[in-house]
C-alpha cells in the first residue's frame, strides 16, 4: 500500500474503547445540560454539578466572552499579517477581483494568485519529458497490447524504461488522443 492509502486507513482505524465511551458520555452529558438543565441533580454530582450549574446559569455571558476572544484573535491575526506584508507595491487579482493592496513576500509566489497565462515560459511548469527511441518503442509495444493499461502495468512499464509512472500515464493519454483525431 502506498503512504497515502496507509494514511487514509489510519484515519479510519478504530479508537480505544475507553476513549469512545468517554466521548459518548461527555456528549450525552452536554446534551442533557443543554436540552434539559432543570432535570440535572446538581447536588448529587459534586464538583461536576457545581461547574455544570455555573455553566448553565451563565451560558450567555460565557458565549459573549467567547465571541470577544474570537474577535480579538481575528484582529491579532490581521495585524500580524499587516506587519508581515509591509510593501505597498502591487495589488493581486484573483479572477479580476483585488485580493490584497500590499505585496506580501510570504504569499507572492502562491500559484492561486497568479493570473492564467502569467507564468514565465518554462518557469513554474514541469520540463517536458523527451523519450529516447528505445523508450518510445517499448511504450508503443505496450500500447499495442492494451490501449488502457492499469496502474500496475503502467508502473511496470515505467520501471522498465526508468521514468515516473505519471509520465507513462500522460504518454498513453496523448497517444489515445492522437489515434482518435482523423488526419
Amino acid at each position: 500500500m502506498d503512504s497515502q492509502a496507509e494514511h487514509r486507513a489510519d484515519y479510519f482505524r478504530r479508537s480505544n474503547l475507553l476513549v469512545m465511551v468517554a466521548i459518548f458520555v461527555g456528549l450525552s452529558y452536554h446534551g442533557w445540560a443543554v436540552f434539559s438543565p432543570s432535570t440535572i441533580p446538581y447536588d448529587l454530582l459534586g464538583p461536576l454539578g457545581t461547574v455544570t450549574k455555573y455553566l448553565v446559569e451563565n451560558h450567555k455571558t460565557l458565549l459573549n466572552i467567547g465571541y470577544l476572544i474570537t474577535w480579538l484573535i481575528h484582529i491579532g491575526e490581521a495585524l500580524y499579517a499587516l506587519k508581515l506584508c509591509t510593501s505597498l507595491e502591487k495589488t493581486f487579482l484573483v479572477q479580476g477581483i483585488p485580493l490584497l493592496r500590499w505585496r506580501c513576500p510570504c504569499i507572492s509566489n502562491a500559484p492561486f494568485l497568479k493570473e492564467r497565462g502569467s507564468y514565465p515560459k518554462g518557469g513554474d511548469r514541469r520540463k517536458r519529458k523527451v523519450f529516447t527511441p528505445a523508450q518510445i518503442e517499448l511504450l508503443k509495444k505496450g500500447f499495442e497490447k492494451n490501449v488502457y493499461p492499469g496502474y500496475q502495468t503502467r508502473e511496470a512499464l515505467a520501471r522498465s524504461i526508468r521514468v515516473e509512472e505519471d509520465r507513462v500515464h500522460t504518454w498513453f493519454q496523448n497517444r489515445r488522443a492522437r489515434t482518435k483525431v482523423p488526419k
